[in-house]
């Protein structure tokens, strides 16, 4: 598993972008270096882009291991809004990893297909099409 991390601004927010096969052990280290960043701060803005991470093979056990890494840096991640983006095809998983995740976890996190929603919902302004009729 492969990561960047990249500042956006106007309006601020951090994006990580994560690639190759899933692994907890990697995940661990990608959430740790997130919030050791000197531009993360509590309540930051993140969209984590998972399309090119395969999620395929993830078992439950590996959905509850992910869970406890965001869950282990709850200091860190409070208040903190994270859009995290998936292939359609990984639907399942992410919407498990964010059911078993939402009681645990002082971030606030959302399961995405669609990276404009998912920057709609995390930036917190419409975006043109969007919008439900």
């Amino acid at each position: 598993m492969n990561w960047t991390f990249d500042i956006r601004d106007l309006p601020r927010f951090i994006r990580v972008n994560a690639w190759g096969e899933f692994n907890n052990d990697d995940f661990v280290d990608m959430i740790g270096e997130l919030v050791a960043k000197d531009y993360f701060q509590t309540g930051s803005r993140i969209l984590i882009d998972n399309t090119g991470l395969d999620l395929d093979r993830m078992s439950d056990r590996e959905l509850v291991e992910a869970r406890n890494a965001i869950v282990v840096q709850n200091k860190a991640l409070a208040f903190s809004k994270m859009a995290i983006v998936i292939s359609t095809a990984d639907l399942p998983a992410g919407r498990k990893l964010a059911k078993i995740t939402q009681y645990s976890s002082r971030a606030i996190m959302q399961i995405f297909d669609d990276e404009k929603v998912a920057l709609s919902w995390l930036l917190g302004f419409a975006i043109a099409g969007t919008l439900p009729s």
